[in-house]
């Protein structure tokens, strides 16, 4: 039995690779906690599918049938803070980028995605929040680069 609740899980079977999984929730039903996790991006889904998979047939074919779904997207994604994982790379490589050129790297490095400007600069205002990243104005643009201290 669980005493805390757990905050997110790595599922792995017999030396499978790991599967990122999102915040694990629970609720209540009968007096009893009921765990409950899910698990985003093509690869997560694909790993699930070869390494784990279901006993049901009926599952087993609706998670076939979402992977077809989303390698054939015109609106592919990534997973779940991957896009930040990717501009702090870039920054790591680079040194420091202008919003521009890590716009422009970032649609080099995943051409398969629809980005959108905004996006993107919305991610790097979230790592600066938190401290990954530093923002200072040369000119007109904004310059980028990694925050050592974080």
């Amino acid at each position: 039995m669980l005493k805390e609740k757990p905050t997110h899980l790595c599922v792995g079977v017999y030396g499978a690779r790991h599967i990122k999984t999102n915040p694990i929730h629970y609720y209540t039903k009968r007096n009893k906690k009921r765990y409950y996790f899910s698990i985003t991006g093509i690869k997560n889904y694909r790993k699930f599918n070869t390494e784990i998979g279901f006993t049901s047939t009926k599952k087993s074919k609706s998670l076939k049938m979402l992977i077809k779904k989303v390698e054939n997207s015109s609106t592919f994604r990534l997973e779940k803070g991957a896009a930040k994982i990717l501009a702090m790379k870039l920054l790591k490589e680079n040194g420091q980028l202008t919003t521009s050129e890590i716009i422009k790297e970032i649609r080099i490095a995943e051409p398969h995605i629809q980005w959108n400007e905004n996006t993107i600069r919305k991610h790097l205002k979230s790592l600066e929040r938190r401290n990954k990243v530093l923002k200072t104005r040369k000119n007109r643009h904004y310059l980028w680069r990694l925050n050592e201290y974080s």
